[in-house]
């Protein structure tokens, strides 16, 4: 009951939210949820070493895995 929209899904489910209302829900948390890990990644995210590699749209698994080897120097 912890993953995104979950329990937004049951509880239309179990009759005790309306769809539209579910999914409203199941979406502000998402956005919240996003939130909160933009705001890790700002303040922890370089601290931690964690490596970020932009991802253009349409571009290719392939042309991705060469970035990713090129940052991480190999």
């Amino acid at each position: 009951m912890v993953s995104l929209g979950y329990a937004q899904a049951a509880a239309h489910l179990l009759d005790a939210l309306p769809l539209e209302a579910a999914i409203e829900e199941a979406q502000r948390e998402t956005r919240r949820y996003a939130k909160r890990q933009e705001t890790w990644w700002r303040h922890e995210g370089p601290r931690a070493g964690v490596l970020a590699v932009p991802i253009e749209d349409q571009e290719s698994p392939q042309a991705i895995a060469r970035r990713v080897q090129e940052r991480m120097g190999m």
